[in-house]
């Protein structure tokens, strides 16, 4: 097949030169191998499907949310080394998004330079804010306009309960906290609402006495509960 070249990851390095040889023995002819190095994680273990983890470009394997998230959750000791690889940031802007995590590294500004520049190279500006307004809705940011889809993607690692419509029309809003566990009695709901910890789709509710049928909720068919700050639940209405 007159192959003159051939190239790939490191890991491949054997097989390369294995094919170098064939080509030299059966005709006599010149070959040239091209190997770069693998992207490793801080423990030496490989990006890619065989080491599990893999990440996906293609939406429909990963959405755009959790496309950003995963580089959001880079480590401080690879993030450095990811941006020089991935993306088209300057070494300059670079050097100094360093400088700026190391003195501020709660703000992980390293790895929102990394996560946003990968994001938007791959799925566009608009993916890319979506993303950054889908993540602050875990920490208690506006749900209004986001549709059931983007939800169940942010929340797909929460705890969920199905109920069907008739029972759920049924229920007080206190009833919802009992039957999704964030709430062992009706009581406890009560003082949790008196508290301000009680949250349905991200607002707060003081008053949990209330029918789910003379709410505003009834006529959704998704809801987030929230207890405190970070005790998510889904209750999803069939």
């Amino acid at each position: 097949h007159n192959v003159r070249l051939q190239v790939g990851g490191s890991d491949q390095w054997g097989n390369i030169t294995a094919g170098l040889e064939y080509i030299r023995k059966k005709s006599s002819g010149d070959a040239h191998a091209l190997s770069f190095p693998l992207i490793l994680d801080s423990q030496g273990k490989k990006f890619g499907k065989s080491a599990g983890g893999a990440v996906w470009i293609d939406e429909e394997f990963l959405s755009p949310y959790k496309f950003h998230q995963f580089w959001l959750n880079t480590e401080d000791a690879s993030v450095g080394h990811l941006l020089r690889v991935f993306t088209l940031i300057s070494l300059e802007e670079i050097e100094k998004i360093e400088a700026e995590s190391k003195a501020n590294p709660e703000k992980r500004i390293a790895q929102k330079a990394l996560a946003d520049s990968l994001c938007t190279f791959i799925h566009g500006e608009k993916a890319t804010e979506d993303a950054k307004k889908s993540a602050e809705v875990l920490f208690g940011g506006d749900i209004t306009g986001l549709s059931e889809e983007t939800l169940l993607d942010i929340f797909s690692d929460v705890p969920s309960t199905d109920i069907n419509k008739a029972e759920f029309l049924s229920l007080t809003l206190v009833d919802l906290f009992i039957k999704t566990g964030l709430s062992k009695s009706k009581g406890e709901a009560r003082r949790l609402a008196g508290d301000g910890g009680a949250y349905i789709n991200n607002e707060r509710h003081t008053d949990i006495s209330l029918s789910v049928e003379s709410s505003s909720l009834k006529d959704l068919s998704l809801l987030v509960l929230r207890s405190g700050k970070k005790n998510y639940h889904l209750l999803k209405v069939n």
